[in-house]
């Protein structure tokens, strides 16, 4: 991690292969130059990829494992030059078992790291009582205690959602990034708090 790795492809059909592992919600900026062509495996975890300029990627994996990126050329002799770095680590978890606990009235920012980055949050409501949700360059999913998705209902003019709590215990708030192929961080902010 951080150093890097130079290599020449002698013939079309040569391949080289490098295996770095990568930890989960670490973002990671890979660069190869002269710019090259990738393809990857991995020990089974999904991994994303976004190209944000020629040579330069965004890459983030929601499971720790080995990933190996495999070189390839078209025109050879090809020499490259491969360097994967950590750019920045997830600022909430990615799922409903690590959600980031919060407590009502929640008012709450953060960043969207990636398209791919998904943002959790969780906290206790009671059953019966009325909550007003607002988010700011995210979408919002409510989940009860038991994973079903709460119906929101939007309020015209005020940009907030409404939504009664169905039973008592601990909810999720799934934030999403509103653009799926982001090239670059984006804030975001999401409230929660009693009618």
């Amino acid at each position: 991690m951080g150093e890097t790795v130079t290599g020449l492809i002698h013939k079309v059909a040569d391949l080289d292969a490098i295996s770095v592992p990568l930890d989960a919600d670490v973002f990671y900026r890979l660069s190869c130059t002269r710019p090259c062509t990738l393809t990857t495996r991995t020990s089974g975890a999904p991994l994303y990829m976004m190209k944000i300029e020629e040579g330069l990627w965004h890459v983030h994996t929601p499971a720790s494992g080995l990933v190996t990126f495999i070189l390839s050329s078209s025109s050879v002799p090809y020499d490259f030059t491969f360097k994967l770095d950590q750019a920045s680590t997830d600022d909430h978890g990615d799922d409903a078992e690590h959600a980031t606990p919060q407590t009502v009235p929640v008012n709450v920012a953060g960043v969207f790291e990636l398209g791919s980055d998904v943002d959790v949050l969780s906290f206790e409501l009671e059953a019966n009582r009325t909550y007003v949700v607002r988010g700011d360059r995210t979408t919002i999913r409510i989940l009860d205690p038991l994973g079903a998705q709460v119906a929101l209902a939007y309020e015209m003019g005020t940009g907030n959602h409404t939504f009664t709590a169905p039973s008592s215990g601990t909810y999720v708030a799934e934030l999403g990034s509103q653009q799926p192929y982001l090239q670059r961080e984006t804030a975001w902010s999401f409230s929660l708090r009693e009618q």
